[in-house]
């Protein structure tokens, strides 16, 4: 096991600076890898299908809530 309280402190030893310092260019090191993203969970493709209902606005949140309501009929629009 790693003892976490002194090899930081050797190593600002010996590179002549502060545990502050060490602290540091291990938080710099680590945020420059994570700096790349990495890659999403694969979206999903859907082919065929009925695709967009002609009329439904689909930058309205309201417009979309509407034709699911249509569409799955046992809920009634306010």
């Amino acid at each position: 096991m790693i003892d976490f309280s002194k090899r930081p402190r050797r190593i600002a030893q010996q590179r002549g600076i502060t545990l502050g310092g060490v602290i540091e260019e291990a938080l710099r090191r680590d945020l420059a890898d994570r700096s790349t993203p990495s890659p999403g969970p694969p979206v999903p493709i859907f082919r065929g299908g009925s695709g967009l209902k002609p009329g439904v606005d689909v930058s309205s949140t309201r417009a979309i809530f509407d034709a699911l309501i249509v569409k799955f009929s046992k809920y009634q629009v306010p």
